[in-house]
């Protein structure tokens, strides 16, 4: 990253810019801040270079002064692999010890120690770090986690040789008030080199005060850039009911951070508002989870109309119109021809108000042949949907695992399916509510 300084007498400005691919990051704010940040994607690399080029020659025009230029990484490693290039290779595959001890003797010939703790890990059994490896941590562990290691936070890291964030839990918890939010965490915590690896990164609960919106934690994510070392993301890790009512809590467009995680392979959302834009580029999935008491038409549309190449597990909670569950068979039709999924395995559409249509559906579908898991669990299945189901049972015949628990089916229709498809869960059946002049049908999680 270039960094650039105005000073005139009056004011004090830092400006920096930085360019991965078609992603252009600027920072800027009063020296001595963190500053604000933002990320452009622009349309490829040769027009996030042209636009890098105007910045920095308005800022220049303007009086401001480069004082830190982009390091060049192959000059560091005399002739040999460049740091970009090495990093490139342990972002590809993680576990390339090879590749991770090049890049230590890389480290350690710049003169940075975390070179050393990097080579120390090399062959080192795991979770059994070199007593040596301490010695380095003591003395440069909480300059590498920079604004987070001044922090008493609450934050779960784990660490892959040595001095590289590989796994990220944040969350609001009662011991942090008055300290961090949980947007301004996530901020420190994807500015920190030390994380340039890291793999997983999941999201708590976004605050203490009732309010748990995520969308200043999206923002954050989207803003820190490219991130190609991500595999796994998690936003709305907490328990419902004892933390929160699931429907109280807004994800909302998640979708945004899917074009600068080229190598997502799993995203869970759990929570209401969820939206999905984007979905096309993660190209890469193999697992899609979205939990929630109400999942918007858009973004089962989304998702059923998208082609997911590597997908092999994909589960949605669709909920009822009580908690913004606008989805309806209209919404999920696209996904009954499997065009888009080859690899689709594992199915669930669940928590659903209109779970005796899913399972008509599904009875003569194109999808059905390729799975091997089918989860209708949840919903208001009554034995109407179960009679498609035993219909069709042939269908189902080749499934490992049908889960039609926690719905409305009969005792009797109960046994049926289980003599019928051996495989079948039908147990915790609940029975309609009867007040009024009818009887009333309730998905498992809506609140």
């Amino acid at each position: 990253m270039a960094r650039y300084e105005f000073s005139d007498g009056k004011s004090n400005k830092f400006w920096e810019i930085k360019i991965e691919g078609a992603v252009l990051t600027v920072t800027f704010g009063r020296i001595g801040t963190a500053g604000t940040s933002s990320t452009k994607v622009l349309p490829s690399p040769a027009g996030a270079k042209m636009e890098h080029d105007k910045l920095v020659a308005e800022k220049t025009k303007k009086g401001y002064k480069l004082v830190a230029a982009p390091v060049q990484a192959a000059a560091v490693t005399k002739g040999g692999p460049s740091l970009a290039d090495l990093e490139a290779r342990i972002i590809a595959c993680p576990d390339d010890e090879e590749a991770w001890k090049e890049y230590g003797e890389a480290l350690k010939a710049a003169g940075d120690p975390r070179g050393e703790a990097v080579l120390l890990t090399i062959g080192a059994p795991k979770g059994k770090p070199p007593a040596a490896l301490k010695k380095i941590t003591d003395a440069h562990g909480k300059k590498w986690l920079g604004d987070l290691g001044k922090e008493d936070s609450s934050i779960q890291l784990t660490w892959t040789h040595g001095a590289f964030i590989e796994t990220a839990r944040i969350a609001a918890t009662y011991d942090d008030e008055g300290g961090m939010s949980t947007d301004a965490q996530v901020r420190a915590l994807l500015r920190l080199d030390a994380a340039k690896f890291l793999r997983e990164l999941t999201i708590g609960l976004a605050g203490t005060d009732g309010t748990n919106d995520y969308g200043a934690i999206i923002t954050a994510i989207v803003k820190a850039g490219m991130r190609p070392s991500l595999r796994k993301l998690f936003i709305g890790d907490f328990e419902y009911p004892d933390e929160s009512e699931i429907s109280w809590v807004t994800v909302g467009d998640a979708g945004k951070i899917l074009p600068l995680t080229p190598n997502l392979e799993e995203l869970k959302l759990q929570g209401g508002g969820i939206r999905l834009s984007n979905l096309e580029s993660a190209k890469c999935l193999r697992s899609l989870v979205l939990r929630t008491g109400g999942l918007p038409g858009a973004a089962a549309r989304a998702v059923a109309s998208a082609s997911l190449p590597e997908l092999t597990h994909l589960e949605m909670w669709l909920g009822t119109e009580d908690y913004g569950g606008t989805a309806n068979m209209e919404s999920i039709k696209p996904l009954m021809s499997g065009k888009g999924f080859p690899k689709l395995t594992s199915l669930g559409l669940m928590n659903s108000q209109f779970q005796n249509d899913i399972a008509k559906a599904i009875a003569g579908s194109k999808i059905l042949k390729q799975l091997e898991s089918l989860d209708l669990s949840m919903g208001t299945m009554t034995d109407e949907g179960a009679e498609a189901i035993l219909a069709a049972k042939d269908r189902f015949s080749h499934l490992k695992a049908l889960n039609l628990e926690d719905n409305y089916l009969s005792d009797e229709m109960g046994k049926k399916i289980e003599e019928a498809l051996p495989m079948a869960k039908t147990s915790g059946q609940r029975k309609p509510s009867d007040w009024g002049d009818s009887l009333h049908y309730y998905v498992s999680v809506g609140e």
